[in-house]
């Protein structure tokens, strides 16, 4: 099962944290903000675990909001898998090279941290719109309901 609608209030509800008056995110230095993207926001969309299923996760490879790096996780447990469709559709985004690969599709590279410079934070929040514009858009594909 896709879930398209917790991702997408997930995301939101960490951006809200992070906006401020101009709806802009200023970095900050401190271990807090760094800490807070790399656990609250995603970071790649990749297969776990033989299910078949793609898994929205942070750069810790949890789900959102997971963020003991030593803690094992069952993926399934967690509201972090996406549908075939939103994957097709992000995996058609105009990423840097070496983004996407066999691998997963990835959102950010080491050299390009949101956290650590307000370009990268601007280039981020671009593919953060587009990626919840897609499963915003199959959220209300998935819940229509079918026609008799």
């Amino acid at each position: 099962m896709a879930h398209e609608k917790q991702l997408v209030r997930t995301i939101e509800g960490a951006l809200i944290h992070l906006f401020d008056k101009d709806q802009q995110i200023q970095l900050s230095s401190s271990e807090y903000f760094r800490k807070y993207i790399r656990v609250l926001l995603p970071y790649a969309i990749t297969p776990f675990s033989n299910t078949g299923r793609m898994f929205l996760v942070n750069r810790e490879y949890k789900p959102l909001g997971i963020g003991d790096f030593n803690e094992w996780v069952d993926y399934t447990e967690y509201q972090c898998s996406i549908s075939d469709q939103s994957y097709q559709l992000i995996s058609q985004l105009p990423l840097p090279e070496g983004l996407k690969n066999a691998s997963g599709i990835f959102l950010y590279q080491d050299a390009t941290c949101p956290w650590d410079s307000q370009q990268h934070m601007n280039c981020y929040l671009k593919t953060l719109t587009q990626l919840l514009s897609i499963l915003t858009a199959n959220i209300a594909v998935i819940e229509q309901p079918e026609l008799l």
